[in-house]
């Protein structure tokens, strides 16, 4: 992912100068225990950094550290493990899910550079998904809808939703 600037809570640009850049390597494991139920644990792999004005310094142990430095800071993130359900199949394919998020250890979570957010949480929600055959063999859609609960930190639940889409194609 790459980037530029920052948003203040109306959406309207904060600072535009600056630069964040993340990789993720994602391992995953399913195991598919009847033809509609699946178990899956998945523990990414993510390095950031940050180029710019506006860095923050911070450390989890207490002493200052610019972990915006302008250099990739990575490890491993958070343990995924969920269960998903196939309710429905054929044109169109319909999927619930639930999932817990486990932090794999304590890593620095503020910073335009940082791994995640160091939080427990547990998300549900809902797969779509159906092949658009009609327009081209091959070409797909997918969304997942989804709510997360979070763990509370200073007085604060920061659950959220999220809604993700996709268009792909099999060659």
């Amino acid at each position: 992912t790459l980037a530029r600037g920052e948003l203040d809570r109306n959406g309207q640009p904060y600072w535009e100068e600056g630069t964040t850049r993340a990789h993720g390597l994602i391992s995953e494991v399913e195991w598919g225990l009847t033809d509609r139920v699946a178990l899956n644990l998945t523990l990414p792999f993510i390095t950031a950094r940050y180029r710019g004005d506006h860095a923050h310094l911070v450390n989890i142990r207490g002493e200052p550290k610019p972990i915006d430095d302008g250099t990739y800071h990575g490890s491993v993130q958070d343990f995924r493990f969920g269960l998903r359900y196939g309710l429905k199949a054929g044109v169109l394919a319909v999927a619930p899910f639930a999932e817990g998020i486990i932090p794999s250890h304590h890593y620095e979570s503020l910073g335009h550079s940082a791994i995640g957010t160091d939080l427990r949480a547990f998300r549900m929600g809902v797969n779509v998904g159906r092949f658009l055959d009609l327009v081209a063999s091959g070409l797909y859609v997918h969304t997942q809808l989804s709510y997360a609960v979070l763990q509370e930190v200073a007085g604060i639940r920061p659950n959220r939703s999220s809604l993700d889409s996709e268009v792909g194609y099999f060659v």
